[in-house]
């Protein structure tokens, strides 16, 4: 049996116009919840940001509860407002968590259900394992780029797990084939038919190659937007086709979710390397895992993240409901990516974060020495103005 897991990330920033999530809702979010109503072969995995689901009508939320109860998809946590969790300290990453944990125990899941992480943007590092362990989560969804990158001396078949799940220090690391949903994010198809039976086909090579005759897995993982959205007919192009061919292989093909990958394969020892699901081989080679947050190339990366470092120092242990929202809510990972990209548009984008930070810096200077930061926020701001 190959099972096969297909995610999608449903995120928005704090900063989004609800203008435009309505339109992501009339574009994409709804057709695509439509099409798993209607269509019993498709099944999904889904993960939702607090950030985006306190801005989504309660009759959506209600349609996604209902599709979990009857077992027509799955639900996995994530980070509140997508924080880049390998660059934050571990009370953050936490929080991050517990966050979106008590937004799904209000609207969708109970709490005891939940029990993994997509990690925002797929950044992963080993330093993420005890404290998502802490925070009562036994596995987490990475991407299998980095992990191929340090296995590269190993025959192709064995470079990246298909029948066996990572393990490290008690927390398992589902990786998400990188090769395959990239095809899907770029619209690298011709309908999601042929595309099945490629992945497929491929597949069976692999086991052929590696001789293996058990059970087997794939992980494909994208943004919920891309169907509907970035890829106007990829719903009905590729999604209900897809599952059409997937479930039309029987006893050979099952699709499932990814607790039940966990579920089913065996834990093997072994070392995944930072990065992300942006994270090419040239950036792992350069010592870069995460090149569109944290380039040290990139001046806008440098102050964000000297800045973020300093305000989680410099925070209070139980600061102000004010102070706390804006610690919740101010640091989203769009912002150093927009950074990381060339336009006007891009840098004017990368500095809608730059309002909370100066609310920031005026709660701090009540009690702290705020020098450094307000430095760090005028070299933030002269980056999004100035002509790339």
């Amino acid at each position: 049996m190959i099972y096969v897991v297909f995610h999608l990330h449903a995120y928005q920033p704090p900063t989004q116009p609800k203008s435009v999530i309505n339109e992501i809702l009339v574009e994409s979010y709804d057709p695509v919840i439509r099409a798993v109503e209607e269509n019993p072969r498709i099944f999904l995995s889904l993960d939702i940001s607090k950030s985006l689901g306190e801005k989504l009508p309660p009759s959506f939320l209600l349609r996604i509860k209902t599709l979990y109860e009857r077992k027509r998809i799955a639900l996995v946590n994530t980070a509140a407002c997508h924080y880049l969790l390998p660059l934050c300290p571990g009370w953050v990453i936490k929080r991050q968590l517990e966050l979106n944990r008590c937004f799904y125990s209000e609207e969708l899941i109970r709490n005891d259900e939940l029990t993994g992480v997509f990690l925002p943007e797929l950044a992963f590092s080993t330093k993420l394992v005890q404290t998502i362990q802490a925070a009562g989560f036994k596995w987490v969804l990475a991407d299998d780029v980095p992990f191929i990158w340090k296995r590269s001396k190993l025959p192709a078949a064995f470079q990246a797990p298909q029948n066996w799940v990572v393990w490290i220090r008690g927390c398992r690391i589902l990786l998400r084939s990188g090769l395959w949903s990239e095809k899907i994010a770029q619209g690298q198809y011709q309908n999601g038919g042929e595309f099945a039976n490629a992945m497929l086909e491929e597949h069976k090579r692999w086991r052929f190659a590696c001789n293996n005759i058990q059970d087997s897995y794939v992980i494909l993982a994208v943004d919920f937007e891309t169907f509907g959205h970035h890829h106007k007919r990829a719903i009905g192009n590729f999604l209900i086709p897809f599952f059409e061919t997937i479930t039309e292989f029987g006893r050979e093909c099952k699709p499932v979710s990814l607790a039940a990958v966990v579920n089913r394969f065996p834990a093997v020892p072994a070392y995944v390397p930072a990065g992300s699901w942006a994270t090419s081989e040239e950036d792992l080679n350069r010592g870069v895992p995460f090149p569109l947050w944290n380039h040290p190339a990139n001046p806008f990366h440098q102050a964000w993240n000297e800045f973020m470092r300093l305000v989680f120092e410099l925070a209070p242990k139980n600061p102000d409901p004010l102070l706390q929202t804006l610690l919740d809510q101010s640091f989203y990972s769009c912002s150093p990516w927009w950074a990381a990209h060339e336009g006007k548009d891009a840098r004017e984008i990368a500095g809608w974060c730059l309002p909370k930070f100066k609310e920031i810096i005026d709660l701090l200077s009540l009690v702290n020495n705020t020098d450094r930061l307000r430095e760090l926020y005028q070299n933030m701001q002269d980056f999004t103005k100035k002509s790339p």
